[in-house]
């Protein structure tokens, strides 16, 4: 009887895997769309970026990810510091989920590309959620995969905030 429960407990688990794997799916979905809608040059400029300069957005993805923690602390010891702290923190993590959503967009482009279909923003998201999901899942190398695909978007984010923010700077906006 007792190793009837460790299997129904096994069990339990991995439909609850399973359903939080749909639930942050659909939520991942959802939230793409809305920047799809809502933001699309910002949305359109960071996913190409990934495609064209990958490597780029992986270095700057790793200095944000050394540097980042590091700004933190420091504001936090000082006192006056601590609410731009929290802030950044709160931003950092926003920034991280939103990587993914970047990245499965170009990834999205990249097959419907291959496969010659016509680009549908909606479309290409849907794929690449579905394949980073799936890549995500697998054990060891879907570790090494979020990794990756949180350092390239979290340095394409970066990036394409920087490049906004010049152009703003040249043309007196800000």
């Amino acid at each position: 009887p007792p190793r009837d429960d460790k299997e129904q407990a096994g069990k339990t688990l991995s439909g609850a895997a399973f359903l939080f794997k749909i639930v942050t799916y659909l939520a991942s979905l959802l939230i793409g769309i809305l920047f799809i809608k809502f933001l699309p040059t910002f949305t359109r400029k960071t996913s190409e970026s990934i495609i064209q300069k990958p490597v780029n957005n992986f270095g700057v993805g790793v200095l944000v990810v050394i540097l980042a923690p590091i700004s933190v602390l420091i504001l936090f010891v000082s006192l006056v510091g601590i609410p731009l702290a929290i802030v950044t923190v709160i931003s950092l993590l926003i920034e991280l989920y939103l990587a993914k959503i970047f990245v499965s967009l170009a990834i999205g482009w990249k097959i419907l590309k291959s496969l010659g279909q016509q680009s549908n923003d909606v479309l290409a998201l849907t794929l690449g959620l579905v394949i980073y999901t799936i890549l995500s899942s697998i054990p060891i190398i879907g570790w090494i995969a979020v990794i990756f695909v949180i350092i390239t978007g979290m340095g394409a984010i970066v990036s394409v905030k920087r490049d906004f923010y010049k152009q703003l700077r040249a043309k007196n906006l800000i």
